[in-house]
């Protein structure tokens, strides 16, 4: 049974946003409601990549095959970019 707020998924994609962090793709990630998610489906994140050139890096670095990004038009972030995880 999945634990709320501990998803295996989640804590491999916050860890692989650290680290494109730490190499200077993305200068800011946030991702509301983490300790409430109980899937990656549900989970949307808002970034700030350090230049636009970055996002192509970050697509390919995240190796999510349900990836979307896209201009953040939420209301929820003041990040300019929205990640999201489209069900198959």
């Amino acid at each position: 049974m999945v634990q709320i707020g501990n998803v295996k998924k989640i804590i491999e994609l916050k860890d692989k946003l650290n680290e494109l962090k730490i190499e200077g793709y993305i200068k800011e990630w946030q991702m509301p409601y983490e300790n409430t998610l109980t899937r990656l489906e549900a989970a949307w994140i808002f970034f700030s990549p350090s230049s636009k050139k970055s996002i192509k890096v970050i697509e390919q670095e995240m190796n999510v095959s349900n990836l979307t990004i896209k201009i953040n038009d939420k209301g929820i972030s003041n990040l300019p970019y929205i990640m999201s995880f489209q069900e198959n």
